[in-house]
């Protein structure tokens, strides 16, 4: 039997658990390899206040732990944000982790995925909902 006031987390039953939300996105984006003045076309999976999930076009040999901006438009903003690798699959997926972002950034980050979050769980058609509600049945 457990202590009172202790209970198992899912991490400590083998489950991951993330510490911000994710939104997928599917928008084009660049991903620019800072030492090497690269930049690779993409498309962001999904993003959260942490980091994000990106599909590159070409496949992305270059490893974990390299620094790297992400450069997207969302909303009709432009974003850059840095970031290092944090996985690769060694073909077309990586995993980047947001880090030595200013307060501004931050906030601007926080906002962009409110909106985000605001976004999916609006109907993707207001006015078919509402024809739809007007229906018998």
């Amino acid at each position: 039997m457990e202590p009172e006031g202790k209970s198992e987390t899912p991490a400590v039953r083998g489950r991951r658990t993330r510490a911000h939300p994710r939104f997928a996105i599917g928008d084009e984006a660049s991903l620019l390899l800072v030492n090497q003045g690269a930049a690779l076309p993409c498309r962001i999976l999904d993003l959260s206040q942490g980091g994000c999930r990106i599909h590159t076009q070409d496949r992305f040999v270059a490893g974990m732990m390299v620094r790297v901006e992400v450069i997207l438009k969302l909303f009709g903003m432009p974003f850059r944000l840095s970031g290092v690798t944090q996985w690769t699959n060694r073909k077309h997926l990586v995993g980047v982790r947001f880090i030595d972002l200013s307060d501004r950034k931050r906030e601007q980050l926080a906002q962009l995925i409110e909106e985000l979050r605001a976004q999916q769980q609006r109907p993707a058609d207001p006015a078919a909902a509402e024809t739809n509600q007007d229906l018998p049945g």
